[in-house]
Formats: C-alpha cells, structure tokens, sequence
C-alpha cells in the first residue's frame, strides 16, 4: 500500500549482521524473522522493513533496512523499550552474533517510485567525499548521475542519505564508516552490466568528483523474504 504524505520515511536505520559459528544459520533467520523484525515494525514510526542477502560475495552476509518517520523515533519510549525488554533468546541470539553493525541516516533526496517488491537487486554505495567536493558530489547525483540511471531499463529507485550515527561490534567494521549512502534498487541486475550504466559511471563530471573520496563501500544484495524452513 502507497504510503501518505504524512508517513513519507525521512530516515533510515541499516544494520549488517553475520552470525557466529555458534549460532545456526536456520535459528537466526527464525528470531530474525519471526521475532526481531516484527517487533520493530510493530512500533510506532517503522514504516517497513526489508533484509537482504549478499551477491557480491563479500561480509557481512546479511543486511536489514528500516524506514522511519523521521529520526527522533529511535528515541521514542516504543523503541527504547524494545532495548530494555529484551527476550531471552534475542539476548542469546545477539550474543552469539559474529557481526552487528548499525548504522542511522537521515534522508537527503529520493528519486523513483516504491519498489513494492518488485526490486530484485540493491547496491549500497557509501562514499566520503572530501569537505571541498562534498556539495558538488551531491549536484553531480541529482543532476546529472540519477538522470541517467533513470533511463536505464530496471531502474526504480534511488535514494541517498546521510550518516547520523554508527554502532559496531565488529572489529572489521571501519570506526565510522563513509558519510553518504546511496541505494539504487533494481528490478534486476541487468541494468549494471549495460552500456548505458557504463556511461553513467565514467562521465567526466563523475570521474572530477570521485577524485575526492577518502572512503568508500559498496556492496550488492539481494532481497530476503522469509524465514528458513
């Protein structure tokens, strides 16, 4: 269902996980599915969720994405008590997490429509562009990168947004990872591998601005939609 303007997400909390040897792969997807998720989703200002598994061969395997009304709500009473109420098996569950890495954006632009499940393919881009580069970093996605994405067959939806906070048990996980993250949602994963994406990735006013990024993640993933049998 189409959301109202009044529950339009202007945030983002985003966190990777990747489970220990400890914990089962079928037991984590069933507190992750079954408990975790619904839990949050059932709070007020959670307006969806998705997780995600990884095609890129790379760790974190696992990824979940919350929208939010806005960003106070992970200070609201509703969540803070999720904190403090804690099952015994969601404390078991994250204590024999190899991996948890949370990460809080607020939203700066969005471009397309809700994929409605109809995406089939995300790539996370998270970038830090140098001070200096950092306002025309962002002009080159709106006008002129995210334009040419639009036209490419596949395409749904771009949004990008900015990291607020970070909290990591990983020792892998960088101390702060890059400022801007933008998510590119596909109806499949042809549209990378076209001309028209090449060119969209190697214009001159792209290859200016990318010579300012001091750190950058990217990462392509795939929707995860249900529990384990």
């Amino acid at each position: 269902m189409p959301q109202s303007a009044m529950s339009q997400p202007k945030a983002l909390l985003m966190v990777f996980t990747e489970p220990g040897v400890d914990l089962p792969l079928e037991e984590y997807h069933r507190w992750y599915d079954v408990e975790h998720v619904p839990l949050r989703t059932q709070t007020p200002g959670f307006l969806s969720a998705q997780r995600y598994q990884e095609i890129d061969g790379a760790k974190p395997t696992w990824n979940a994405t919350y929208d939010l009304e806005s960003l106070s709500v992970l200070d609201s009473p509703g969540y803070q008590k999720l904190g403090t109420d804690k099952s015994e098996h969601e404390i078991s569950c994250l204590a024999r997490l190899a991996v948890l890495d949370r990460r809080v954006f607020k939203l700066l632009y969005s471009a397309g429509e809700d994929p409605h499940g109809k995406a089939t393919v995300a790539v996370f881009n998270s970038i830090t562009p140098t001070p200096a580069l950092e306002s025309e970093f962002l002009d080159w996605y709106k006008k002129e990168h995210i334009p040419m994405l639009s036209k490419i067959p596949g395409w749904i939806r771009t949004r990008q947004f900015e990291l607020v906070r970070e909290d990591s048990s990983s020792e892998t996980t960088p101390a702060w990872p890059p400022k801007l993250l933008t998510i590119h949602e596909w109806e499949d994963g042809s549209g990378l591998q076209s001309t028209a994406f090449k060119e969209a990735t190697s214009t001159a006013w792209r290859a200016k601005v990318m010579e300012g990024v001091v750190a950058k993640e990217r990462r392509v993933m795939k929707p995860w939609n249900g529990v384990s049998a």
